[in-house]
């Protein structure tokens, strides 16, 4: 028996997601589908993510590919930048690989999002997403995580000061996940 995905209308218009603007992304697999967090998985989808955010003049300050979601903070460089744009290219496309390579990782149809309008709510979602996996206990300290990162930017631009003894480096905009 096949399980209802329920939908999320986007309760904003197109336009809030366009140009200097920044929101938070949470995508989820379908029917409890696991294995997004696996290194092979995480490469190849930041390397999609990588690509459709530079199509559309975005970064990300901060992702984390759990088992079953992903929780993805995105923020337009330009003012032609298109975050909901990225994010549907990069769905289309890392759900594409998963069907040639992944088949049992399909995304639900939609995400949740949700506008962050201050710096403040900014920096608190970025520590949320890289907290993820220590509050649901897959690592003692949120550096510790590998399927966790930043494109585009380093994380110390985006928060300010990191804890001391983080590995700052490790989230430069190039990051690499394990592999």
């Amino acid at each position: 028996m096949r399980t209802s995905i329920r939908e999320h209308s986007h309760r904003l218009p197109d336009d809030y997601y366009r140009g200097h603007v920044c929101i938070a992304f949470d995508a989820c697999l379908r029917d409890g589908g696991a294995g997004l967090s696996e290194p092979g998985v995480v490469r190849e989808c930041v390397s999609i993510m990588r690509a459709a955010f530079t199509q559309y003049a975005c970064v990300a300050p901060a992702y984390c590919f759990m088992p079953d979601h992903l929780h993805i903070v995105v923020r337009g460089t330009q003012p032609s930048s298109d975050v909901l744009s990225a994010m549907k290219l990069f769905k289309q496309r890392s759900g594409f690989w998963f069907s040639r390579r992944r088949p049992t990782l399909r995304w639900q149809k939609d995400f949740y999002d949700r506008a962050l309008h201050s710096d403040n709510e900014i920096v608190d979602r970025v520590w949320y997403v890289f907290g993820n996996p220590v509050r649901r206990g897959l690592v003692e300290h949120w550096w510790d995580y590998p399927a966790s990162g930043t494109i585009g930017v380093a994380l110390a631009d985006v928060v300010g000061a990191v804890p001391e003894g983080c590995m700052v480096n490790a989230y430069g905009p190039e990051r690499q996940s394990a592999g």
